[in-house]
């Protein structure tokens, strides 16, 4: 399956019109890989209404010049003199940049010999395009999906009593890796005990025990697209009030996938279940710590963000995790994630394995 890497751009080249904005400087790695598919460790972009301009160092110079043969290719410098040279020529007195990209080192530089052009924070205007996934990036993406989601039960049907947390998260990188996956993710969550009422628990030498929860959360990369889930059960003998707190998280998750309608924000979906949470079991909310959910692709955290001030909007073909917990110092925790997709007005559930 092709990547349609003109049509991304045009998907850009159509907002800087909307905006009256003649041009945006793309300092992101993730989105310069979306835009044009380059994942080597230096370049920038700039697209302007009129042309787009792929600038890189000496490394990779010839091998851009013969990949991106409709565009202008060329060598650029710390001091970025030859993008000034561009905006100059082309008479662009105002350009977006990707202000949470950019050091402010290079910012000065960027800067510096530009008084008369007018640099405007432009954060979030590739992220909200690449919030709506198209058919290549979805057929990835489930194929991250599926090595997850065989590694996951996988994992949880082998006997992991008496297993070090870092020996599970270990054997886990493993399984993916042998089932064809580039990478794992992120760094796996492996979480026993009082240690999984911590969301992003690093794993350590604690020893999974009976009576524990254990929640595990991972996920594959293949082609750069990712996958994430998660999974809480217990070992041996179930805590106490174990299946309790889990109906109530079970139940808040899908108070959220039914939720979901065209154009509501992550905010709006966020609070509605952080509600539900306090009116099913009054005074739970308060153990729900971290956002419900966000978006999955080229990185493991962006757009939609389901979170309380989120203004992300749920459109056709976002892809997100739909992730509630409840983190009890002293007892535990329990988080259930799924990966979901919205597409054509129905939300489908895209992790597979069983929880």
């Amino acid at each position: 399956m092709k990547i349609d890497f003109d049509t991304r751009i045009k998907h850009v080249t159509d907002c800087l019109k909307y905006l009256s904005l003649p041009a945006i400087l793309v300092l992101s790695p993730s989105n310069i890989k979306f835009l044009t598919g380059f994942s080597g460790s230096n370049c920038c972009l700039l697209i302007t209404t009129q042309n787009i301009y792929f600038f890189t160092d000496s490394r990779y110079l010839e091998d851009s010049k013969n990949k991106f043969t409709s565009w202008i290719v060329a060598k650029y410098s710390r001091d970025f003199k030859e993008i000034h040279e561009v905006l100059n020529e082309l008479n662009i007195r105002k350009v977006g940049y990707e202000a949470k990209k950019i050091t402010q080192f290079d910012f000065e530089n960027l800067t510096l010999n530009s008084i008369e052009i007018e640099f405007v924070k432009s954060d979030g205007l590739i992220e909200k395009i690449r919030s709506v996934k198209d058919e290549y990036e979805l057929h990835q993406i489930n194929q991250a999906i599926e090595l997850a989601d065989q590694t996951m039960e996988w994992i949880l049907d082998q006997s992991l009593e008496g297993l070090k947390e870092i020996e599970v998260s270990k054997m886990i990188k493993k399984q993916l890796l042998e089932l064809g996956a580039d990478d794992v993710s992120f760094s796996t969550i492996v979480a026993t005990g009082l240690n999984s009422a911590v969301p992003h628990h690093s794993p350590d030498d604690s020893i999974i025990q009976s009576g524990d929860c254990l929640v595990i959360d991972m996920g594959a990369e293949i082609d750069n697209y990712r996958s994430d889930i998660t999974r809480t059960t217990f070992i041996g003998n179930k805590p106490q009030d174990f299946d309790k707190i889990y109906d109530l998280v079970l139940e808040a998750q899908q108070i959220a996938i039914n939720s979901v309608t065209n154009g509501i924000t992550g905010g709006e979906i966020d609070r509605l279940v952080r509600n539900k949470i306090e009116e099913t079991s009054p005074g739970f909310s308060k153990y729900f710590i971290t956002g419900l959910g966000h978006g999955v692709g080229l990185d493991i955290h962006e757009y939609p963000m389901l979170i309380s001030n989120s203004s992300d909007k749920i459109l056709d073909n976002s892809v997100f995790t739909v992730e509630p917990g409840l983190y009890l110092t002293g007892w535990g925790g329990i988080r259930i994630e799924d990966m979901v997709l919205f597409k054509d007005n129905h939300v489908s559930v895209l992790t597979k394995s069983n929880k």
